[in-house]
């Protein structure tokens, strides 16, 4: 992020990018999840009504699995905001939803109230 402040198009057209590339990144990550879901559960039921020695550590490494994810994407999420400038620069709030249009409109942060646009 260097210290220059985008203009108001370059933000707007920032913004229209991130939107279409996270429709493609939805489609990816929903089909990952439902892989991610069915797999476990299928080996889970295969091993126990085999009952093979590693139902109980899949169940386990499956549970550790999931939440480490779910506590990771969150964080990864508002690191790639600011990696591709669609957070401010002070605060470090993403341009998510009503925050963009506030950022857009007003030129400046919706939480921390800084400029965040160059109207120059």
């Amino acid at each position: 992020m260097g210290g220059d402040l985008p203009s108001r198009e370059e933000l707007v057209n920032r913004l229209r990018a991130h939107e279409k590339s996270n429709t493609h990144r939805f489609r990816v990550t929903l089909g990952l999840a439902a892989i991610w879901l069915v797999l476990p559960v299928m080996f889970i039921i295969l091993f126990k009504w085999r009952n093979g020695p590693f139902a109980v550590p899949l169940e386990a490494l499956w549970l550790v699995a999931l939440f480490g994810i779910s506590f990771a994407s969150p964080r990864w999420n508002s690191w790639y905001l600011r990696k591709v400038e669609l957070a401010c620069p002070s605060c470090g709030s993403p341009y998510i939803g009503y925050s963009a249009q506030i950022a857009v409109g007003s030129g400046r942060c919706g939480r921390c109230g800084e400029r965040v646009i160059n109207d120059a």
